[in-house]
């Protein structure tokens, strides 16, 4: 789970995991969505956020193959 700050995103990529991202502000948001184009995060909105979704988009960056 990150807020995708920049850092945040660069020690993604060097530890090769993926990423949940709920962008807050500045450049969260764009981080985030170039991120999910390159394929390593799923990016939720802070405004729609529920438990369902949440829980949702942890178990599919744990269990999807990619």
């Amino acid at each position: 789970m990150t807020h995708g700050g920049l850092l945040s995103m660069f020690e993604t990529v060097y530890h090769a995991v993926p990423v949940v991202t709920m962008p807050v502000f500045c450049d969260h948001d764009g981080n985030s969505a170039k991120a999910v184009r390159d394929g390593y995060a799923l990016k939720l909105e802070l405004q729609e956020l529920t438990t369902e979704k949440l829980v949702w988009a942890i178990n599919e960056v744990i269990h999807d193959p990619r």
